[in-house]
């Protein structure tokens, strides 16, 4: 996607060559302190569904628009709202404080999440939460029939897929959406201090089928981005510091990459292997590689999932360039990844751009 003051649009590429294959319009006069929607796109075999400023549209594959369903208010940031697509059901959240309070103290509005069918977008169920409402509901997470919503600051809800029921509620200050593997529903949080004005930062590990705490550990001194991947034993986090790995049954740390300090201040200098990562998308696993965007330096970064190295056939580090704020993709020994105005594809054997 690229986004402009006055317009936004989705560009279709050749995945091998990189040649545009076509750009539609999503919609106009977007405001101009946000004119990105990174990681906002989702593609599955129901079609293109993007959130938008004015709603969660889907569209077919020759960029056909399909429908649009309004979920976003005034406050919407564009940030973190990707639907997820199950057994053709959109589950999609409201975004953007689209709650309004009366004269009598009382709320109206759509605030909570949405099930909609994914052919026509109409309405299948609807979950309004009593409480745990912010102005900021994260990306739904579908796993096992349940559906997991994260409101920021507040709590991790789950709801049953077939009809909304709440299965269970529990009250966490959430930070990312929910990743659910292995029966583990795992969700990072951020508390301010105001005694000492400083922020902590705990990862936690919950039944999927309960809410109980499994276990929950600090994770330094830095925000843990978009959410966490899970390659079946260990998670892996990127921050605006560093990229973390955790073994996901104990929660214990198995490598930190690219910062030795969870105090940014601490950090007097900046090289390859310790520069702040600034990593703002989820990272992917494939094959014992992490790939990671590199916010910093405008580039991706590879690494031994083990060890956390850096491979040496990455391409180079570059200080000062164009960051990335999206998520890395990985499909058919290829790596995608953006930066403002460019898509790069990386073949991830030799690490050659086109």
């Amino acid at each position: 996607m690229s986004g402009r003051e006055t317009e936004t649009y989705l560009n279709a590429f050749d995945a091998s060559t990189g040649e545009g294959r076509w750009t539609r319009s999503i919609e106009q006069h977007t405001p101009k302190y946000n004119s990105s929607y990174a990681d906002s796109l989702t593609a599955s075999d129901d079609g293109l569904f993007i959130q938008t400023f004015r709603g969660l549209r889907a569209l077919d594959f020759d960029g056909t628009e399909r429908w649009k369903f309004e979920n976003t208010g005034p406050r919407f940031l564009a940030d973190t709202c990707h639907p997820a697509i199950t057994d053709g059901v959109v589950y999609t959240g409201t975004y953007g404080s689209t709650r309004v309070r009366d004269e009598d103290d009382e709320y109206s509005g759509s605030e909570g999440l949405f099930a909609l069918d994914a052919s026509d977008g109409s309405l299948l169920w609807e979950y309004r939460p009593d409480e745990y409402a912010t102005d900021l509901t994260f990306s739904p997470t579908v796993a096992g029939g349940t559906v997991y919503l994260c409101f920021l600051g507040r709590a991790i809800v789950a709801l049953d897929t077939a009809d909304g029921e709440v299965q269970w509620t529990r009250a966490v200050p959430a930070d990312t959406p929910a990743t659910v593997r292995n029966g583990t529903a795992y969700v990072a949080t951020q508390v301010f201090h105001e005694r000492d004005d400083t922020y902590e930062y705990r990862l936690y590990a919950l039944d999927a089928e309960t809410g109980e705490t499994v276990w929950d550990r600090p994770v330094g001194g830095a925000w843990s981005s978009r959410g966490i991947s899970h390659d079946g034993s260990a998670l892996y986090l990127s921050s605006d510091r560093y990229l973390l790995s955790l073994d996901a049954e104990t929660g214990e740390v198995r490598w930190r990459a690219f910062g030795d300090a969870s105090d940014w201040s601490e950090i007097g200098w900046f090289d390859d292997d310790h520069a702040p990562i600034s990593g703002w998308g989820v990272p992917v696993v494939i094959d014992d590689v992490v790939y990671a965007g590199d916010g910093e330096y405008g580039t991706l970064v590879a690494l031994d999932s083990e060890t956390g190295e850096l491979l040496d056939a990455a391409p180079k580090r570059r200080w000062g360039a164009s960051g990335t704020e999206g998520s890395p993709a990985v499909a058919d020994g290829v790596a995608f990844y953006t930066t403002p105005h460019f898509l790069h594809a990386v073949d991830t054997n030799v690490f050659e751009f086109w």
